[in-house]
């Protein structure tokens, strides 16, 4: 697990400090049938895990980016999808419908990019695990 700790009231300093913050975890890429998975648990607002995400993409290129934040109980997961593996037919829309029942939530998005919030922020690496799994069998 990877945490960032921020300031909570200097929103320009959490956006500073996380684009910067998301080179470390580029580099916890895991390989599952030649594509690069990324799935963290990190310490942001929820409402900057897609600029966080995007940053992520921007250090690995290709890659399917799971990112997750909890706020007490709850929890939002974001999910990034490289341009090449949408043409590959792995849509993050389709992977945020399965996650979202394992952490009692709902969400939906786009091909590239969803995201999902669920009461159940103990069930995120259930939900990541979910991911791999269904990445395996692709």
């Amino acid at each position: 697990m990877f945490f960032f700790f921020f300031n909570d009231t200097a929103t320009t300093e959490i956006y500073t400090l996380s684009l910067h913050d998301a080179l470390p975890i580029s580099k916890k890429v895991e390989s599952i049938n030649s594509i690069n998975v990324i799935t963290e648990i990190v310490e942001v607002d929820p409402k900057d895990l897609k600029t966080f995400s995007e940053n992520l993409l921007k250090n690995v290129k290709s890659a399917v980016v799971a990112i997750a934040c909890k706020t007490d109980s709850r929890c939002q997961i974001f999910i990034k999808i490289s341009p090449d593996l949408v043409d590959k037919n792995i849509f993050a829309n389709d992977l945020i419908k399965a996650i979202s029942p394992i952490i009692n939530g709902g969400g939906g998005g786009k091909k590239d990019q969803a995201q999902a919030g669920g009461k159940d922020a103990t069930k995120i690496f259930e939900a990541f695990n979910k991911i791999k799994t269904i990445i395996k069998e692709k």
